[in-house]
């Protein structure tokens, strides 16, 4: 595979960054035109350009790669290699001529190592039951204790599934709130008598058009009545992606396009926009308040997790060694010193366990929770309960065509997975626990 056909069919960006996508993509055309007549060097100098404006991109990276290997330069070209491993380990690198240069290095054959690690198939979750309604298209997921009660919520039906021993019911939909677009974010309230969600207009739920554009909503709903007791709606090109309540009852929202983190409280008849991360952060997801009160942890889905004070609102990125995958997650989770990380934006797709080092601001290890299995087709959130993590397995994102309508045809039962959350005990930066050592099967 030659470096310029791996593109993923189209490079991919946010609408509201179009003029400097223009650049970016003169830029990435400039590159592939020089690596076809055999200008390694401008082949080099475009894609160093391209990814000054989009870093963290799968094809720029592998690009980048190939590049300096192709000038010469075998440490950059080895650097990114492995960080596009880590992004895309399906692809087989191993007979690419791109890589001559660097194919006899010790740190070449680590990263085939490394990327056979990442794409083996690891099956340690189990199935929790699965939801009959498939068209419902459950993007988010919470659970009421006491009720012993999951809730889901829908993208294409806009409304929240009720699940409490094998009785499944919608428990309330757009009839009953038109302001409840795609749901995709869901927390119990502190008393445990609410439901806090978050929702955003999207082309692939039901009744959209595009006036639309732009909206999401913030509802806490009364469980025993469904009455409203707080609703904000906002309208100025926004994406509420998810949300996570401290033991105050603040909760905070990601928006994935503007890149803020909002807080609201019950009662309150607006948000509050509690920090920009704009210039920082492209495409804002999961979000989890850590154990001990002081801080947000946010997956942004290029560039990682980010850690953002919450006294302070000073942020900073998660480090990560190189040879965990950072990129791609989407629903985040807090569990002692551990982050639960499902990463649906890598090939392949996988679920994680990071155990943070003290105090919570690196990566050190990681447990595999499931990885590259033929039931993870799109993960996206779940739940912790006890010491097992549910998650939603296959959301069914891959039933719209490029209209966004619904395919009945490519109906599938909704799959929850649950997984066991291993107990890590840290010694400074040692684990004196260790993580478990997952059974692998060799994918073909």
């Amino acid at each position: 595979m030659k470096a310029f056909l791996l593109v993923f069919g189209c490079l991919l960006f946010l609408p509201s960054r179009a003029q400097e996508t223009d650049s970016l993509n003169f830029y990435y055309q400039r590159g592939i035109e020089a690596y076809k007549r055999g200008d390694h060097t401008a082949f080099l100098k475009a894609m160093q350009l391209a990814e000054g404006l989009r870093s963290n991109h799968p094809a720029i990276t592998y690009n980048l790669a190939s590049a300096y290997s192709l000038t010469g330069q075998p440490e950059p070209a080895i650097k990114y290699l492995r960080k596009y491993v880590l992004m895309n380990s399906l692809t087989d690198i191993s007979k690419e001529e791109d890589f001559m240069a660097i194919k006899e290095l010790k740190e070449f054959r680590e990263i085939i190592k490394l990327s056979e690690n990442l794409k083996d198939s690891i099956k340690e979750s189990k199935v929790a039951f699965t939801l009959k309604t498939s068209d419902f298209h459950a993007e988010s997921m919470t659970y009421h204790l006491t009720g012993k009660t999951f809730y889901f919520g829908g993208v294409h039906h806009r409304g929240i599934i009720k699940i409490k021993g094998k009785k499944e019911e919608i428990w309330l939909d757009d009839r009953d709130e038109e302001d409840l677009y795609a749901v995709m974010g869901m927390e119990i309230g502190l008393s445990g008598k609410t439901l806090w969600v978050c929702t955003a207009a999207l082309p692939e739920m039901k009744g959209y058009h595009e006036d639309l554009d732009g909206k999401s909503s913030v509802i806490e709903f009364d469980l025993k009545t469904k009455a409203i007791v707080t609703k904000v709606v906002v309208n100025q090109g926004n994406l509420f992606g998810d949300l996570t309540m401290n033991k105050l009852g603040e909760v905070f929202i990601s928006d994935g396009r503007q890149n803020y983190i909002y807080k609201i409280q019950s009662g309150d008849t607006a948000v509050q926009r509690f920090s920009d991360l704009s210039k920082v952060t492209r495409n804002l997801q999961g979000i989890a308040c850590s154990p001990d009160q002081t801080s947000l942890y946010v997956s942004d889905y290029v560039n990682g997790i980010l850690k953002l004070n919450l006294e302070s609102r000073q942020s900073s990125w998660l480090e990560f060694p190189d040879d965990i995958p950072f990129k791609g997650i989407d629903g985040l989770y807090c569990h002692g010193n551990t982050l639960i990380a499902i990463q649906n934006g890598t090939r392949p797709k996988r679920v994680l366990q990071l155990t943070l080092s003290p105090p919570g601001e690196r990566v050190q290890a990681y447990n595999v929770l499931e990885q590259a299995t033929e039931r993870l087709s799109e993960p996206t959130q779940g739940v912790i309960i006890g010491t097992r993590f549910y998650y939603i397995a296959n959301s069914p994102w891959d039933n719209y065509p490029e209209s966004h309508q619904w395919k009945d045809d490519h109906e599938k039962p909704l799959v929850i997975l649950n997984g066991s959350i291993k107990a890590v005990e840290l010694t400074g930066c040692q684990n004196k626990l260790p993580l478990n050592n997952p059974s692998r099967v060799r994918n073909p």
